[in-house]
């Protein structure tokens, strides 16, 4: 193997995700972190969805969210149950639900169905992670939301998609790559990935913050 050509393919990595650092659609980040403080006040639902590796970031994103505000900095003492916890619904983590929607509706339908299926409403929000922005079972879960009023962020790379313009709230993450296995459709796909994971860090971050100052510790 080529020691000095690996190296310098780690460098590519990180010098292309600096570029993509410097572009981040850091306002588009503060209106979602906005957008789940309000759901979580109202006693809201956050539901999530997306494809294949996408749904092993919405499984960490929800986790996050419904137990990382809520423990204590030295996981002595659990926090008061009075203060109220972010409510979610994982989409993707029920292998029986989506089978069963896969073979009696269909595969454009399994997200849109868990929302018709459990009564979400206004006051609720869907994240839908699609890398190219035009995955069709999450477009069909956008139109069910909208249908009933529940706010969406699309998370996604490239021109955004149809997404982009069917979403309350779209954020767009910038670049393109040169990278191994980042190339032609799944340009900048590994870079999209590590910002499915970080997007929602910051945001439980935020969430931390703020219950901390609303409810005290």
């Amino acid at each position: 193997m080529d020691e000095e050509h690996t190296k310098n393919l780690v460098k590519l990595y990180l010098k292309e995700k600096t570029e993509i650092l410097k572009e981040f659609p850091v306002d588009d980040v503060v209106k979602v972190a906005d957008v789940v403080w309000d759901t979580y006040n109202r006693g809201g639902t956050v539901y999530a969805c997306g494809n294949g590796g996408n749904a092993a970031y919405v499984s960490n994103m929800l986790t996050d969210f419904s137990m990382h505000p809520f423990v204590s900095d030295d996981k002595s003492k659990p926090i008061s149950s009075n203060v109220p916890r972010l409510k979610v619904y994982h989409m993707v983590n029920e292998g029986s639900t989506l089978t069963a929607l896969l073979n009696d509706i269909g595969p454009e339908y399994i997200f849109s169905h868990q929302l018709i299926n459990n009564s979400a409403q206004e006051g609720d929000i869907l994240f839908g992670f699609s890398g190219s922005g035009n995955s069709g079972n999450v477009l069909e879960a956008f139109k069910i939301a909208k249908e009933r009023g529940i706010e969406t962020v699309a998370i996604t790379r490239g021109n955004g998609g149809k997404s982009k313009d069917l979403a309350d709230y779209c954020i767009v993450i910038p670049g393109a790559s040169t990278f191994p296995g980042q190339v032609g459709g799944n340009d900048n796909n590994f870079h999209f990935e590590d910002a499915l994971s970080s997007i929602p860090h910051i945001i439980t971050g935020i969430l931390r913050e703020r219950i901390t100052k609303q409810y005290g510790r």
